[in-house]
């Protein structure tokens, strides 16, 4: 399975360069697949990426908490699960989210 989504990554990535127009669906499949393929640091650097072309992209920020989690940065990820507030009101999964990163911290 990980060689195809490697193969439809790259394929949406040509598609991108050929098609600028439509960015924004293709970083929101192309950050799909760099999830699945573990491939955090390179989501991370997409969000980066999308909330350039559009900074109120609340679940980029959101998303890049998840992947600092994934990466075990929980600072970090506390501070876009945090900067998700400027764009978006809490919901149910961020303040579970929010909860289990403060406990980390805490840990640390």
């Amino acid at each position: 399975m990980t060689n195809r989504l490697e193969e439809s990554f790259e394929l949406i990535s040509n598609l991108l360069i050929m098609i600028p127009t439509h960015i924004m669906p293709g970083i929101i499949l192309a950050l799909s697949i760099y999830s699945k393929l573990n491939r955090f640091q390179d989501a991370i650097n997409a969000y980066e990426y999308a909330t350039l072309i559009k900074e109120d992209f609340a679940s980029a920020y959101f998303n890049m908490g998840n992947a600092y989690m994934n990466l075990e940065e929980f600072r970090k990820a506390g501070e876009y699960y945090l900067k998700t507030l400027n764009y978006e009101e809490p919901n149910p999964g961020y303040l579970l989210l929010s909860g289990v990163e403060l406990r980390k911290i805490r840990a640390v």
